[in-house]
């Protein structure tokens, strides 16, 4: 015998049977008798013998495997979401395939490429921040392979969504920074074709427009801690200095009010700061941060069983347009300008 991998085949040829007896008597078939499939399941065991589930799904049409495509995993915000999902689907006997874009719609395109080679029954994805198209997913519709977009969301037909509402989210918080006698608020975002981005900024920009306070959008070429920490180094030393700082995350939110303190500023009574997601760094932070509260767990918990109660006839995701899940303000020391904090 070769030192391959142990085949049907093999066993078939020592016990003098047929491949596709010795298939049946391994799925348990009734049709083979017990003793068979007892001289089966020993010679099987004697010679290594592994199922092989990928493939004995596929010839059901099916891999049990759902595919992910994030843009990062190293953001608190994914490994939230991977988390529910992961549980989510192992509680109903499926496997995620997770791979990361980078942020970068070439390696998305071929991320999108690797989950139809392998067959996935369904895909989640949450688009990298520069993808501009996403004709890459046409396949896994005209397959009717279930496709949802998460968080980093796209309007494409036959597509579920899953967010949150980043308008109301972004509204909320502006008119906070306002209520505490901020009169000259900046956003501090990336530019990106994203939704979430664009909707926020316009969150931001509608609620202080109403109020009729003074405000502005600045770009940073990141939403990292040190693009944070530089922008906190270039607007504060500006003439027009803003006392209010609304950030699209909590990692750049961080490192402006490092910067801010290696400045001499004192946060919030200099300048309010606020983040969005409610990540890890916004309770170390000190002062801690005021951010929005993102749901990520449960987000990937319904996206998954959406897909999976699609895949077994439950549901049907083509008739959901979008999910949008709740999300909360949460108000710390970083925003709240009555407070003397100690820096």
């Amino acid at each position: 015998m070769n030192k391959g991998e142990v085949t049907i085949y093999d066993i078939a040829k020592k016990l003098g049977v047929s491949a596709s007896t010795v298939s049946r008597a391994l799925s348990n078939n009734t049709n083979i008798n017990s003793e068979t499939r007892q001289r089966v399941m020993q010679c099987a065991e004697e010679l290594g013998y592994r199922l092989n589930p990928f493939a004995s799904n596929l010839r059901k049409g099916s891999t049990n495997t759902i595919g992910v495509i994030v843009h990062r995993l190293d953001s608190l915000f994914v490994s939230t979401f991977l988390s529910g999902a992961e549980k989510a689907a192992a509680a109903r006997n499926y496997q995620l395939i997770i791979v990361q874009s980078f942020e970068d719609m070439d390696k998305e395109i071929a991320n999108a490429k690797t989950m139809l080679e392998k067959r996935v029954d369904g895909l989640m994805v949450a688009i990298a921040k520069n993808s501009t198209s996403t004709s890459h997913f046409k396949p896994f519709i005209k397959h009717e392979i279930p496709l949802v977009f998460f968080d980093r969301i796209s309007q494409v037909s036959d597509c579920a969504t899953f967010a949150i509402d980043n308008y109301a989210a972004a509204f909320k918080m502006a008119q906070h920074l306002a209520e505490q006698g901020c009169s000259n608020i900046v956003h501090a975002t990336i530019e990106s074709t994203n939704t979430i981005y664009k909707e926020r900024m316009r969150g931001f920009n509608e609620a202080l427009e109403q109020a009729g306070i003074r405000h502005r959008v600045v770009y940073m070429n990141n939403i990292d801690f040190e693009s944070g920490k530089e922008l906190a180094t270039n607007i504060l030393k500006q003439e027009d200095q803003p006392d209010g700082i609304f950030f699209s995350n909590d990692m750049s939110a961080t490192g402006f009010i490092i910067g801010a303190q290696e400045l001499g500023l004192n946060v919030p009574n200099d300048i309010a700061v606020a983040g969005f997601n409610n990540d890890i760094a916004s309770r170390i932070v000190k002062p801690s941060l005021t951010t929005i509260n993102y749901p990520a767990n449960d987000l990937g918990t319904i996206a998954t069983n959406y897909i999976i109660d699609h895949l077994q006839g439950i549901n049907n995701l083509n008739v959901t347009n979008q999910v949008v899940l709740k999300s909360d303000l949460i108000v710390r020391e970083s925003s709240l300008r009555q407070l003397t904090i100690d820096n």
